[in-house]
Order: structure tokens, then C-alpha cells, then sequence
């Protein structure tokens, strides 16, 4: 069942990994979503203007935003997989499967994109 909360984010970035991996990516100076095989981080809005609705299921239960940023696969060993802030504060979790997830994330287009949509299959 998929799950939406209302996220105050600082910094603008989430984090999704397996919360047994802690092998976050590379960021580069350009761009709104990095990954490896174990992480994906991504850009939304920053809390300073308000919360992010961040919803995170299966993605045949998500009203999807309409702009994919994101289509890969994620290393998810223990099944389940977490959304933390920069401060490594895990906001929403979901189980999983498999120990690989295919992860599809949808916003509105923006770097500062105030809906984020998290599609795990």
C-alpha cells in the first residue's frame, strides 16, 4: 500500500536506499536526481517553502507526478527500503520483494518539484 506524508526537507534532498547500505552516491554539481546501484538521491523542495508530499509505494497505487526523473534498479537486501533527509532521519519505509527493486521516480519537472512520487515494483 503505498504511503504520502508531508515532508518539511532541508537541504532539498532525499535520500532512498536500503537502510542496511550506507553507499550514497556521488552528487554532482548539476542535476536533480544521482544514483548508484544502492542509493538514489534526488532534489524537491526546500522546507523553506513549504512541505513536499513525498509518496512512496508500489507504483500501480501512485497518483504519479508527470515528469519521470528516474528509472533503475536498487539493491534492497534486506526488502525494505527507506526515505531519510540529509540528516539521516528515515521519514517514510516500504517492504519489498525482492533483493533488487526496480524504483521509478515521478515529480513535476523542477529541481524544487514539491510533489515526489516513488514507485517500487
Amino acid at each position: 500500500m503505498a504511503t504520502i506524508k508531508n515532508l518539511e526537507v532541508m537541504n532539498g534532498l532525499l535520500f532512498l536506499r536500503d537502510p542496511g547500505i550506507d553507499n550514497i552516491p556521488e552528487m554532482g554539481e548539476y542535476g536533480s536526481c544521482w544514483s548508484n546501484p544502492d542509493c538514489v538521491v534526488f532534489s524537491c523542495q526546500f522546507d523553506c517553502f513549504g512541505p513536499t508530499k513525498v509518496s512512496l509505494g508500489p507504483s500501480n497505487e501512485l497518483r504519479r507526478a508527470p515528469v519521470l526523473i528516474f528509472d533503475g534498479v536498487l539493491n534492497t537486501p534486506s526488502r525494505t527500503v527507506i526515505v531519510e533527509t540529509v540528516m539521516s532521519e528515515p521519514a517514510l519505509t516500504c517492504s519489498v520483494e525482492k533483493a533488487t527493486t526496480r524504483v521509478r521516480i515521478w515529480t513535476l519537472g523542477n529541481p524544487d518539484s514539491e510533489i515526489v512520487d516513488i514507485g517500487l515494483d
